[in-house]
């Protein structure tokens, strides 16, 4: 809303931000547009929920940036070499995980990469390849209608509800579809 300029100056401020919670031995990298990454070598669990904690915290207190007041919030997502492997790619895969995680938690939060929420991640993946074939085919798919009614019985409207009966898992739960 301040403009491009006004948002490069909020990604440094964060940067010295984020640079000023860490260690000397630690790396920042910038991933792309509001995404970094941090590597921490040789740190406990406990100093890596911290360091979150702290981030979190800090990143939260308020912003001047071209004479306005701004907020930004931050979700962060773990993932641990000696937990996840040492591959580059599969860590920051596992991060993006846990911070999806995060976000989903209502955002101003950290989560640390679980191998549930991989499966998670694996099942949302086959559900959505599953529906896309069912709009696609018309399989399964099934809309019905619920009125809803006032305290005194009259009938206010009518809601749509979407039923997804599945070939082999049966009916699949909204929550589980429609996000």
């Amino acid at each position: 809303t301040l403009g491009h300029q006004a948002g490069d100056t909020l990604i440094r401020e964060f940067g010295k931000r984020l640079t000023s919670l860490t260690r000397e031995c630690d790396t920042i990298a910038r991933l792309g547009g509001d995404e970094f990454a941090i590597l921490i070598e040789d740190a406990k669990r406990s100093i890596i929920r911290r360091l979150a904690k702290r981030i979190v915290e800090d990143i939260r207190r308020p912003y001047v940036v071209a004479g306005t007041q701004t907020h930004v919030g931050v979700s962060v997502g773990i993932a641990i070499s000696t937990d996840c492997g040492n591959d580059p790619q599969e860590l920051v895969r596992k991060a993006d995980i846990a911070l999806y995680s995060a976000k989903d938690g209502g955002r101003n939060a950290y989560r640390l990469f679980s191998p549930e929420m991989d499966h998670s991640v694996k099942l949302r993946g086959t559900i959505e390849e599953e529906l896309r074939h069912a709009v696609t085919s018309g399989e399964g798919l099934c809309l019905h209608y619920q009125p809803q009614v006032a305290f005194d019985g009259s009938v206010l409207g009518v809601e749509a509800l979407l039923r997804w009966e599945h070939a082999s898992r049966g009916f699949v739960a909204p929550q589980d579809f429609i996000p």
